[in-house]
């Protein structure tokens, strides 16, 4: 089974989930194995087939789910979202994280430290999700990650 492209370096702060993955069924739609199979999830970048007035409603869903929270929170949420091809969007269930500030995203989904000086702890919560929402959009609409093939510092780097 194929999963999104994400970082898996294990580094000193664990990294959250911030992704989103792709359900596609392979075969023949009409054969019953087929529709029994379990669906394979693949990244964005693997499915380059995918129409953009897919793309556009996922991204609308997907703001949806951000929007949707309303629980006070105390860091930021990991988010981890599984798209289908008739356009519906899932946001899969993951553990609260409350109470634990060394939890973080990956790179190409994490704002700059220095984008959030001097605010407090909630303005920096939502910018943190905020700027993770809109990587997250720009993955789903190009089908790849920001700065792909770039090196985690050098994404850092650019993102100041």
């Amino acid at each position: 089974m194929a999963t999104a492209n994400q970082s898996s370096q294990v580094t000193d702060v664990d990294e959250l989930f911030c992704r989103v993955r792709v359900e596609k069924h392979y075969g023949n739609q009409n054969d019953i194995s087929v529709a029994l199979e379990e669906p394979t999830l693949v990244s964005l970048k693997d499915s380059p087939d995918v129409a953009n007035d897919t793309r556009l409603l996922w991204a609308k869903k997907v703001i949806e789910a951000f929007q949707s929270s309303t629980e006070p929170q105390s860091t930021i949420r990991p988010w981890d979202f599984l798209l289908s091809l008739d356009g519906s969007v899932q946001s899969l269930t993951v553990p609260k994280t409350d109470g634990d500030h060394h939890k973080t995203y990956p790179t190409r989904f994490q704002i700059p430290t220095n984008s959030l000086l001097g605010l407090n702890q909630e303005q920096q919560l939502k910018r943190a999700e905020v700027f993770a929402l809109g990587s997250l959009l720009y993955e789903i609409i190009s089908g790849s990650v920001p700065f792909e093939n770039l090196s985690d510092d050098e994404v850092q780097l650019r993102y100041s």
